[in-house]
Formats: structure tokens, C-alpha cells, sequence
């Protein structure tokens, strides 16, 4: 598999054990979730005023 040199890093920096997960991680994927659906939502709307 071909990764890019960001994923690599991503990949490393799980694999190495520094990483630690959130005490709300179900809070902020609802968070992220909202934010995206919403993003989505405003594009649609810009995209059907052409």
C-alpha cells in the first residue's frame, strides 16, 4: 500500500504507543459529525445558486 508521508507519520505515532485517546471521545465525534454535516449543508447551498 502507498501511503503519503502524512499517513506514515500518523501510522507511526499510533503504532509507538504516544497517543492517547479522549475521556469524551463520543461527545466529539458527535461534535466533528454536526460540524461536517453542516459543512456539507452550506456547500449544497452555494452549489445550487449557480
Amino acid at each position: 500500500m502507498n501511503l503519503t508521508k502524512e499517513e506514515q507519520e500518523i501510522i507511526e505515532y499510533v503504532e509507538s504507543g504516544e497517543s492517547k485517546s479522549i475521556p469524551n471521545v463520543k461527545d466529539e465525534i458527535t461534535k466533528y459529525t454536526k460540524m461536517a454535516k453542516n459543512h456539507i449543508r452550506k456547500k449544497k447551498a452555494i452549489n445550487s445558486q449557480f
